[in-house]
């Protein structure tokens, strides 16, 4: 293996068209292979919306809070504080401004100017849930509010406002909530799907950060994920430290073209001199932990192996201050009432993502879910 030694640093109009169309379009795409769910085909299910953080919210936001800063009890160099007294949890972006939680406080609005320094410290805690990886985050973006993501742990630096809001001078990005999902957030949770192909390197191309590989697939053109990982003999590289003659094996969702000449992976492990090629499907040493092969598996697929879940109809939402829940009818025995981070969106029959406010009336929903304290945290919700 030839590696270079550094390493990884108008309501009027849709209402008209709804009326209209054989089939109404939702969020402006049609739902061919799924329900209507248009304003004619909907059935209304019971949403109850809070404005303020009721006491069940309370409850439920403290544990899991503390869940989320658990691991995390060394001392900042910065501040002689213990890092889970410090951090805060991103609870959305918009525009300039951030809205956050903290252990004492349940939302709060940060503002960012063009000033607010945001630096990525990465610190890896001392315990993770099994089955979730906390990973490693995207630095990328012009602007602030770019760099920042709902689930972002971080410790703010600013003054105070006069209206009581903080301008942060500062933003110390050190982790990401695990068990929490956005529609660009799902490789914070287990990593084990996808298909797997393998071959050599002929060609690096530093510029558009990718390797043409003559693969058991073909020859194609391969490059990273956001947040993939190159790995080699256990530790992390990037795609252009591969070099010609590297023998690769890669694992990725779907392809990016209907010509499988251009892939994007999620996982690439280089071999060493002697090791061998993976053999059909059998398992092989480079496989990430519970990998179970697929072919081209859509968004509802790879969560097959994402831990407990549960079936039933929807009974009724909550739409919350920090959190939505659900309340399903379930066999007795199984959990019933989930909650959701305020961002996740919910899988549709066909794969496509839509908003909670979407669901209908008895519908009937497999939920993903971690357990702390007795409360349930949806991971992923699927449309059945």
């Amino acid at each position: 293996m030839r590696l270079h030694t550094f390493l990884t640093m108008g309501l009027a109009a849709l209402l008209a068209m709804a009326l209209t169309a054989p089939v109404s379009a939702q969020n402006g795409r049609n739902n061919e292979k799924g329900k209507d769910r248009s304003i004619r085909g909907r059935i209304e299910v019971r949403i109850n919306t809070h404005t303020e953080v009721t006491p069940d919210e309370t409850r439920v936001f403290d544990s899991w809070f503390g869940g989320q800063v658990r691991g995390y009890d060394a001392i900042d160099e910065d501040t002689g504080e213990r890092l889970d007294s410090l951090i805060h949890i991103v609870q959305d972006v918009q525009g300039n401004q951030l809205m956050v939680s903290s252990r004492h406080r349940h939302q709060a609005m940060i503002q960012l100017t063009k000033r607010t320094r945001v630096i990525f410290q990465e610190i890896t805690p001392s315990w993770t849930p099994p089955g979730f990886n906390r990973g490693q985050r995207q630095h990328g973006g012009n602007f602030v509010a770019e760099r920042i993501r709902p689930g972002d742990l971080v410790i703010l630096e600013g003054i105070m406002t006069g209206h009581g809001d903080l301008l942060a001078t500062q933003i110390r990005v050190v982790g990401h909530a695990w068990g929490w999902f956005d529609d660009d957030d799902d490789y914070y949770g287990p990593v084990n799907y996808g298909n797997r192909a393998w071959g050599e390197v002929r060609q690096v191309d530093g510029r558009r950060n990718s390797v043409e590989v003559r693969a058991n697939i073909g020859y194609i053109t391969l490059t990273l994920s956001r947040e993939g990982k190159v790995l080699y003999k256990g530790r992390e590289y990037r795609i252009t430290n591969l070099e010609q003659g590297d023998r690769v094996v890669f694992y990725y969702e779907r392809n990016r073209d209907n010509n499988n000449r251009s892939i994007e992976a999620y996982r690439i492990v280089a071999l060493e001199g002697n090791d061998n090629y993976p053999r059909g499907d059998e398992r092989h040493w480079a496989d990430p932990s519970g990998y179970d092969r697929g072919d081209d598996r859509d968004d509802r697929d790879q969560y097959r192996n994402a831990g407990d879940w549960v079936e039933g109809s929807l009974d009724y939402i909550d739409i919350g201050v920090t959190f939505n829940k659900l309340v399903l009818r379930v066999q007795r025995g199984q959990p019933s009432v989930f909650y959701l981070s305020k961002t996740m969106s919910i899988i549709d029959e066909d794969g496509s993502r839509i908003s909670i406010r979407d669901l209908r009336d008895g519908e009937k929903l497999r939920v993903y879910y971690t357990e702390m304290d007795g409360n349930y945290y949806a991971t992923h919700v699927m449309a059945q």
